[in-house]
């Protein structure tokens, strides 16, 4: 059984999440995306794969799994490490600055996100940051059918100013987003999808993750993700 104030703190942590979801609009952390891609601001790319995980995970109390050295929920994947052995905030910030986040569907990373983000001063995206975007969006279909995630990222090196590890979370905040999404697998954008069903190939390295280790260029873009995250303030979609 959880100490209750494990129980009592993951219980907070999803309600605050959930809170956050239904308080910021979902096309502010689609234009922050846009906006961080000629800025190279990656906290404002970052919240975009946490709001993916806010606006769909489920109320829910902590579920541990057991056998596990961590706390690890069960219903949603977070996982606690025992006391003295917990990971600094400051980890967690330098992630989001360096990289635009690694943990997004750690209910931990995604709530120090959101919180963040909020208190940002406002970025809006330049004409240049919507180009960069739709020529983003148009790269999968350049691709061979069966091109993977890592070749998205090659061809993305001469598209937007990004060094290999923020290629790289660039895709996977699409995929969490629903933008690109691997056909046959259950992706955020429709709703939650618990660890259990996370499913990943039988290779020893899957770095990609779920689902982004499941997408293909063929998949190609979907068209009611883009307009939910990324319309113009003109109520244009890219």
């Amino acid at each position: 059984m959880p100490m209750p104030a494990a129980d009592d703190a993951h219980r907070n942590t999803v309600a605050r999440l959930r809170h956050l979801a239904n308080s910021i609009p979902p096309r502010d952390v689609g234009a922050a995306f846009v906006a961080s891609l000629s800025s190279r601001k990656l906290e404002y790319r970052s919240a975009l794969g946490s709001y993916a995980l806010a606006r769909v995970i489920p109320a829910h109390n902590l579920e541990p799994e057991r056998g596990a050295y961590a706390t690890v929920c069960a219903a949603c994947g977070w996982a606690q490490m025992p006391p003295g052995e917990e990971e600094p905030l400051d980890i967690l910030r330098s992630e989001r600055a360096t990289f635009g986040g690694i943990r997004h569907l750690d209910p931990d990373y995604a709530l120090l996100d959101l919180e963040e983000f909020v208190t940002l001063p406002s970025l809006p995206p330049s004409p240049q940051d919507w180009r960069c975007l739709d020529l983003i969006l148009r790269s999968p279909g350049l691709l061979a059918p069966d091109a993977k995630a890592a070749d998205l990222a090659r061809a993305l090196k001469g598209i937007v100013r990004a060094n290999q590890n923020e290629r790289t979370v660039l895709i996977r905040i699409l995929v969490y987003a629903g933008v690109l999404t691997p056909q046959g697998y259950p992706t955020f954008f429709d709703g939650f999808v618990p660890p259990q069903r996370r499913v990943l190939p039988p290779q020893r390295f899957a770095d990609w993750g779920y689902p982004t280790i499941w997408w293909r260029a063929g998949h190609g873009v979907r068209a009611d993700a883009i307009a939910f995250w990324f319309a113009h303030s003109e109520g244009r979609a890219v």
